[in-house]
């Protein structure tokens, strides 16, 4: 699993071209309450497959990438 920050706040399209970049079968964003982290954003493919995870954190973003 890889980890990369970032300094934006929110999911902007910085923060989206550096998903496509990273995982090019990226096809939906699904945003889901998670208790004591707040809002995640899994990355799917077409096979509805999760591919990462992207989360805000105080500094900025976090995106896992599986």
């Amino acid at each position: 699993m890889t980890t990369i920050k970032t300094t934006e706040r929110t999911l902007n399209l910085k923060v989206k071209s550096q998903l496509k970049s990273l995982m090019p079968n990226a096809k939906v964003l699904v945003k889901k309450h998670v208790p004591s982290v707040g809002y995640v954003f899994f990355v799917k493919d077409s096979n509805k497959v999760t591919l990462g995870k992207v989360f805000r954190d105080n500094q900025g973003m976090i995106i896992y990438v599986n």
